[in-house]
């Protein structure tokens, strides 16, 4: 549901900037709206259907149990928006080789690069939305299929799978770098709709940018398969974090400012390796991981 919904909000913004004179920041809004809408109603209509299904009464809990048990999870997603965007501000705050006028300077060829990277963050969404929902309806059935002498066949069944994932994670990856590459190159791609050509700046910041949107992709695919481990995951966005900053940071300020999409990358590359290794380890002992979760 959110490649279909970005997919669609993409297409009516792009038909409203081709076809009607509207402004480009309406153009803009109307998309976003339009993919916002199509995920709520689609949240509603499904939690409605649900709730249906699930009639008996539940009791509230309490407040600071509630608390106690979701704030990491509220610190993961700050963190991760926070992460996304962070390069630009650093990026745009650089006054290397720059006499800007504000604290923050909007560099219009740096967020194009970035604004067509963030389109593998967000088509690859639809993979992973896939994946995990696979991969908790195997799990329940491999688990009522398989004696519980038999564990480590549970655990071997789930790592395939796992791995699986990664194949078609890896295919799509290629498949969407093929389609942001002809958006690139071809006349008929960014140039034709904008009525401008991408400067060299541009391409250099959206090539780095899709390499790191990939790796964090990744790592929070891994993320969604452990089985609600917060903590970990939380370290390793807060780590991926600094790094984002620190080396963004440095780099803009001691090459030039378009270099803060290093720090982006780097950062996801260590967020990518830190949750592919705790992935790893928990697929060892899946069988007491799963058992504990309920």
């Amino acid at each position: 549901m959110l490649s279909l919904s970005v997919f669609i909000g993409t297409v009516v913004a792009l038909s409203l900037h081709w076809y009607t004179p509207m402004h480009p920041y309406f153009v803009h809004w109307i998309g976003i709206l339009t993919a916002s809408l199509i995920s709520v109603i689609y949240l509603y209509f499904f939690y409605k259907y649900k709730l249906q299904e699930h009639t008996a009464v539940k009791k509230k809990p309490k407040v600071m149990l509630s608390l106690y048990r979701n704030f990491n999870y509220f610190f993961y997603g700050a963190f991760l928006f926070v992460f996304v965007f962070m390069d630009r501000l650093v990026a745009w705050s650089s006054t290397l080789n720059r006499d800007i006028p504000y604290v923050i300077y909007y560099e219009k060829d740096y967020e194009i690069g970035m604004d067509l990277a963030i389109l593998i963050f967000f088509l690859l969404g639809g993979v992973m939305e896939y994946a995990i929902h696979s991969y908790i309806r195997h799990m329940d059935f491999h688990q009522l299929d398989t004696k519980y002498s038999q564990f480590q066949s549970f655990n071997d069944k789930m790592k395939k799978m796992y791995f699986k994932h990664l194949r078609l994670f890896a295919v799509s990856a290629l498949s969407i770098a093929i389609f942001l590459y002809l958006l690139i190159t071809q006349p008929w791609g960014y140039s034709s709709g904008f009525d401008e050509s991408l400067s060299d700046l541009s391409i250099r910041v959206c090539v780095l940018g899709s390499i790191g949107y990939l790796f964090l992709s990744l790592g929070m695919l891994n993320v969604l398969y452990t089985l609600g481990q917060h903590r970990k995951p939380l370290v390793a966005i807060i780590i991926a974090f600094l790094v984002n900053i620190i080396i963004g940071i440095l780099l803009s300020r001691w090459i030039s400012y378009e270099y803060s999409v290093v720090g982006m990358l780097l950062g996801s590359l260590v967020f990518m390796l830190f949750t592919t290794r705790e992935t790893y380890n928990f697929f060892k002992n899946l069988d007491y991981y799963y058992y504990a979760s309920y």
